[in-house]
């Protein structure tokens, strides 16, 4: 009950925090039009090959890769006849790997590795790692599977999604966000029905299941990510490459 409250209070704190932000309100013009923008983010996200295919990679690996930090881990959990605390340590790890990321670790990874070879050494890592907790038998391998999996994700966003973005030229930075954002919500659709029917039909159950995701999701990241020498350039791509 604890943990409910905690979390009900981040959420009303985050709710009440998102007021603060100053509106900012579109053209007249643009108002009520917003399959136009969606458009015309897909136009410009298809003339822009790097952004183009970090798309269709993040589309595709979130397809099976959702699921495993989702409805797989707690079957995994159960699997291994292990009480709800397991459950709770393991998506705490997840998250605490990710803090530590973000605050601190995929910083300094990005400045010495350099941005191409740190998100192609994180995106596999973090398959990996998922991939032994799913063969794993114990509950402490998941956890710290899990943790390790959460740090090297936040590599993975720091290129992927956050530089990217500041590549991007203001006026098209929130069509791009809108494109994003819809092709994540289709895919962590897609995600779960294709695991629950993996799951139904897979007689070894969910550690399988969860180990034939992870795999083609790392065979994903790896031919998604293509011409490294952008990652090498602060500016990416250039705003002429936006129509």
């Amino acid at each position: 009950p604890m943990a409910l409250w905690v979390y009900t209070s981040l959420l009303l704190l985050a709710a009440l925090s998102a007021f603060a932000i100053p509106p900012v309100l579109p053209p007249r013009k643009a108002r009520g039009a917003w399959h136009s923008e969606v458009r015309a983010g897909l136009r410009a996200k298809w003339r822009v090959p790097i952004d183009r295919d970090w798309t269709a990679y993040a589309f595709f690996s979130m397809v099976f890769f959702s699921p495993a930090l989702g409805m797989l881990l707690p079957l995994k959990v159960h699997a291994l006849r292990l009480n709800a605390s397991w459950l709770g340590a393991t998506e705490a790890a997840l998250g605490l790997g990710m803090l530590i990321g973000a605050l601190w670790g995929a910083q300094k990874i990005t400045e010495s590795l350099g941005r191409y070879r740190a998100c192609m050494g994180a995106v596999t890592v973090t398959a990996l790692l998922i991939i032994g907790g799913a063969l794993s038998m114990q509950g402490w391998m998941l956890v710290l599977g899990f943790g390790l999996a959460g740090f090297s994700l936040s590599v993975s966003q720091l290129v992927g999604q956050t530089h990217r973005q500041l590549a991007v030229p203001d006026h098209f930075r929130a069509r791009f966000s809108s494109v994003n954002m819809m092709m994540m919500q289709v895919s962590s659709m897609l995600g779960p029905a294709i695991a629950g029917v993996q799951v139904a039909v897979n007689p070894l159950g969910c550690v399988e299941a969860a180990n034939d995701k992870i795999r083609s999701y790392e065979v994903c990241a790896r031919a998604g990510i293509r011409q490294p020498e952008r990652f090498t350039t602060p500016q990416g791509a250039p705003e002429s490459a936006f129509p």
